[in-house]
């Protein structure tokens, strides 16, 4: 059985996606007819996390803050009162990666085993089957729950220890609204300088041969990034050798590999906002192809236009 706390925007469609696939759930929430949907479609109800807990040998949480989160886990009807053995609790709030060792320290006592597993998408991504998992913890634990994760979306991430996850997925989100920023920041230049926004937008659309070009040179295999950052991957990998975080699959850590990724999907989400298929553009760039094609940004359909 497993145990779902908090049904509101996300955890509500999460859970309907378990159901979907053929899971078992317990669900709870503070506000009760926000699980209406999940228990009409046969999800059980729990009153407290403490009864969820107990009847749950995996026990997931999708809330929206570390406050809740607090709550959830310590309070006298919380999970540590009702937690059995070898029971794996899977977080997929954004909480702070102290705070996620310190509750990880916690379900340990309990002879039970933590995963942080914060998620990079919306609601209607998930209902579209399109949400990225970016998982912290012992591999071990993490294959055990691996199923669960692609029942919900369609990319799962082992990133590395716990709280591991909670880092990279900040770490994304400051990247994500630093490209916010600075293309507000660009728009609003041109704009009061006397550009006509829709001649702007028509220009960008119009510049797709000199974007592919300097996006290729940028973020291609063997372009600048690669050039630059590689010396900083040795570091990386070195370090991460002198204090034992080393891949369980044994594959180095690729600095320019992780940030191509992040900004292919940075710029699918810039495509939309903008109405320019940026895809196209990307999927021309030497070695983006594979990544667009692994994120299901684009498919071979859109290859062959």
């Amino acid at each position: 059985m497993i145990g779902f706390i908090g049904t509101g925007n996300m955890g509500s469609a999460m859970a309907i996606s378990l159901l979907n696939q053929g899971y078992k759930l317990i669900v709870h929430d503070l506000n009760k007819p926000s699980a209406k949907e999940l228990i009409q479609h046969g999800a059980k109800w729990a009153e407290s996390p403490k009864e969820l807990a107990s009847k749950s040998t995996i026990i997931c949480s999708m809330l929206p803050s570390e406050i809740e989160t607090e709550k959830v886990i310590y309070d006298s009807d919380g999970i540590l009162e009702g937690i059995n053995p070898n029971t794996i609790y899977i977080d997929h709030t954004t909480n702070s990666p102290e705070f996620i060792k310190k509750v990880g320290e916690s379900i340990a006592e309990k002879k039970s085993f933590m995963i942080d597993a914060p998620v990079m998408g919306d609601r209607q991504s998930i209902q579209e089957g399109i949400l990225t998992f970016y998982v912290g913890g012992e591999f071990e634990i993490f294959k055990k729950i691996e199923n669960i994760l692609y029942a919900i979306g369609n990319e799962v991430v082992f990133v590395g220890e716990l709280g591991s996850a909670s880092v990279t997925k900040i770490s994304l989100n400051a990247l994500t609204m630093g490209i916010d920023l600075l293309a507000t920041e660009c728009f609003t230049l041109a704009v009061k300088s006397g550009v006509n926004l829709n001649k702007l937008l028509d220009a960008v659309d119009k510049a797709k041969t000199a974007l592919k070009k300097l996006l290729g040179f940028a973020f291609g295999e063997g372009g600048l990034m690669d050039i630059v950052l590689a010396p900083v991957s040795k570091a990386i990998n070195y370090v991460r050798g002198l204090f034992g975080f080393t891949d369980p699959e044994g594959e180095e850590f690729d600095l320019s590999a992780s940030i191509r990724e992040s900004f292919s999907k940075i710029f699918d989400y810039f495509g939309k906002i903008l109405d320019i298929d940026v895809a196209k553009i990307v999927g021309a760039i030497p070695g983006a192809t594979r990544i667009l094609k692994a994120i299901g940004v684009i498919d071979k359909s859109d290859e062959e236009k």
